[in-house]
């Protein structure tokens, strides 16, 4: 079953078994794996023969946008890893948002720099293709993560509550006479 499909079907809403957090959490690292993959595809691709000059600047630009897109790939790696293979919704939401603006840096570099660095359409959608998956997939993590920050905010709003009624009642008791009647 697709993620958004989950997500927005109402029966597994019903369902004890489902939960949108571990669904998201789930998604996430099947989106750092591709993202990998995309890497690898990028890599081998800008090595093409271009003119040996353009081939350089190309590298050499590409290969700091690259490095930031790695780093956050590594630490969505991490975090996963220390959460056994389960992003938190709400630490990867910064993080994915991050790598988002960094593939459409990426995309707009090899869009200006199409036909400079010999960088083929195919290779333009596939990136295109990967950072509209990073958005969708940084998107759903900051909606759960928002929705579990105002089931926080709700709850401490109900255990302020809670504990406003037990003083009120406490004082509302009659005092009981104290020593020997």
């Amino acid at each position: 079953m697709p993620f958004k499909t989950m997500l927005s079907n109402p029966a597994n809403a019903a369902n004890p078994a489902w939960n949108p957090v571990t669904a998201v959490r789930v998604a996430l690292a099947l989106a750092v794996v591709g993202a990998v993959a995309l890497v690898t595809v990028l890599a081998a691709s800008l090595t093409a023969a271009p003119p040996a000059q353009a081939q350089s600047s190309c590298q050499n630009d590409f290969s700091i946008i690259q490095g930031k897109r790695e780093k956050q790939i590594a630490a969505l790696n991490a975090m996963a890893k220390r959460s056994r293979g389960k992003l938190d919704p709400a630490a990867a939401c910064p993080r994915l948002r991050a790598l988002a603006a960094t593939e459409t840096e990426m995309l707009a570099y090899m869009r200006k720099n199409k036909a400079w660095c010999s960088i083929p359409d195919e290779l333009i959608a596939q990136v295109e293709k990967g950072r509209a998956g990073t958005q969708n997939m940084a998107g759903q993590a900051c909606k759960v993560a928002g929705q579990i920050a105002v089931m926080k905010r709700r709850a401490a709003q109900q255990q302020r509550q809670m504990q406003q009624q037990d003083a009120a009642t406490a004082a509302a008791r009659p005092k009981l006479p104290s020593g020997p009647l």
